[in-house]
């Protein structure tokens, strides 16, 4: 058998999403500074990628439940830094990443959560080493700004699933001048309450749109995940890691149906991270994807046919779309 069947049987084993974390991995290990002794945040991160490294490749890594005590302490750890770096000078409630603010964890289980997002794009808007950067993110999925699909001053960009506010106080930083605004879409009130409402007291050109984004307007069933930070719509429950005892009911709208309800003259930008329901925001946003060509960053993890599915709903829509897929998301745009 020739190598590069070895290696292509060995990809398709592992899978695409747990292959780039080994291949990112490796290439951090190659970097220069490795192992970032003199770069605390820097370590912590790679300790992580390590540790999920090595648990997967090795047999018994996880005996006893070794690795989850020690991915815990590490977030604890990652988590500290950040506070002990990035606290807002004006509330200690509030981080402060390069002038986008929004707010810290209120519950332990929430932390993981920010890491992985810091991991995912937030990294980007305070560290300058963009290699490093890019190693990281693409372990996570890669950023939600990349090449043609970056956010500009004076856009409006609907973040649908805004969650904790992550995305939407950095948009909100970047797209603030010239009338830019951001609509944060999120149907948990949890969510809202402890997170949004800080963001936008601290941003005051995001929106809050307490709504399920799908392909039908009225009330629909939503269920949180075991971590109760996360949630999807019910009908596309992934089983055990949700909780149908938690399910209720929210409010659901389309796209088309919120620009025409608001009068909003444009979209420039979406961003979609909805639990395998970006293909129903895709059918209930026909009409703003022909008439405004917004900048599209969507999701493809959820689904098993979701690169598919996604860019043939976009290009149905609107046929001037480049589609790009990389690694975990869609990047389109129209030139």
């Amino acid at each position: 058998m020739r190598l590069a069947e070895v290696i292509s049987g060995i990809r398709s084993r592992l899978g695409g999403e747990k292959h780039q974390n080994f291949v990112a991995y490796r290439k951090i290990r190659k970097h220069p500074d490795f192992p970032f002794s003199k770069e605390p945040l820097k370590k912590l991160i790679v300790d992580y990628m390590e540790l999920e490294h090595n648990a997967f490749f090795h047999l018994n890594y996880n005996k006893g439940g070794r690795v989850n005590k020690q991915k815990i302490d590490i977030v604890d750890n990652i988590y500290k830094h950040l506070c002990d770096i990035y606290t807002a000078n004006h509330d200690s409630s509030l981080f402060n990443f390069n002038g986008a603010l929004l707010a810290k964890p209120v519950r332990e289980a929430d932390r993981e959560l920010l890491v992985m997002e810091l991991m995912e794009f937030l990294i980007y808007y305070f560290c300058e080493d963009i290699f490093f950067c890019d190693l990281v993110s693409k372990c996570r999925g890669g950023p939600y700004e990349y090449g043609h699909t970056q956010i500009n001053s004076g856009d409006v960009v609907f973040d649908c699933g805004a969650n904790m506010g992550a995305f939407s106080a950095l948009a909100s930083r970047k797209c603030g001048e010239n009338g830019g605004r951001v609509y944060a879409f999120e149907p948990y009130r949890f969510l809202i309450d402890n997170y949004l409402q800080k963001v936008v007291t601290e941003n005051p050109n995001i929106t809050i749109c307490e709504y399920a984004i799908t392909s039908e307007n009225g009330q629909i069933g939503f269920s949180l995940a075991n971590n109760e930070t996360e949630g999807r719509i019910s009908t596309l429950d992934w089983g055990d890691c949700y909780r149908t005892q938690s399910e209720f009911t929210v409010q659901s709208i389309t796209l088309d149906t919120f620009v025409e309800r608001n009068k909003i003259r444009n979209v420039d930008f979406i961003k979609a991270d909805i639990e395998g329901a970006e293909r129903y925001l895709l059918m209930g946003a026909k009409q703003v994807l022909r008439q405004f060509a917004p900048k599209l960053v969507i999701c493809t993890y959820h689904l098993p046919d979701d690169p598919k599915v996604l860019r043939e709903l976009i290009l149905e829509a609107n046929p001037k779309y480049i589609v790009e897929q990389q690694l975990m998301k869609i990047y389109a745009y129209v030139p």
